[in-house]
C-alpha cells in the first residue's frame, strides 16, 4: 500500500514514541549537541540500540495488526544545524532514512505496511514560538 492510499483510507496507524527520550535517558549514550541522536546510526557502540528501539515499535504494531510510520531520528537535523554538528560533512537526513527504511525492509512485505517519514523538528526551542 502505498501512504497516500493510506491516507486516504482513513486507516488508523501506530507511531512510535519518542525514541530520543529512551535514548537520553541513558548515561552511557552520547547525542552530539546540535543534532542530538541523528548522529547515532555513524556509531557502532549506539547504532545497534537504535536499531532495537526501532524494532520495538514495529513488532508492536505487528502484534497489533496495524500499519506502522516510523519516523527517522533527525528531530533536530535541520541544514544549519547538521553545518555544525559533528557530521557536517555527511547526508544525515537521507542516511537516516536509509537506516530506518533497512530496519523495514527486514520486516518483509507480510504484515501491514511499515511508512517510512522524515523528521525535522523545530529550528530553535521549542517551546518558545518565536524560536520554534
Amino acid at each position: 500500500m502505498e501512504f497516500g492510499d493510506f491516507i486516504r483510507s482513513g486507516r488508523t496507524a501506530l507511531g512510535d514514541g519518542s525514541i530520543y527520550e529512551r535514548l537520553r535517558r541513558d548515561p552511557a549514550v552520547v547525542v552530539d549537541p546540535f543534532i542530538f541522536h541523528g548522529g547515532l546510526i555513524y556509531d557502532p557502540r549506539f547504532s545497534p540500540t537504535l536499531a532495537a528501539i526501532h524494532r520495538e515499535y514495529i513488532d508492536v504494531s505487528r502484534k497489533a495488526g496495524l500499519p506502522m510510520l516510523a519516523l527517522t531520528d533527525t528531530w533536530r537535523a535541520s541544514a544549519d544545524r547538521v553545518a555544525r554538528s559533528a557530521h557536517a560533512a555527511r547526508d544525515v537526513n537521507a542516511d537516516n532514512a536509509r537506516f530506518l527504511k533497512t530496519i523495514a525492509a527486514g520486516y518483509g512485505s507480510d504484515g501491514p505496511p511499515i511508512f517510512v517519514g522524515g523528521l525535522i523538528g523545530p529550528k530553535g526551542d521549542a517551546y518558545k514560538p518565536e524560536e520554534a
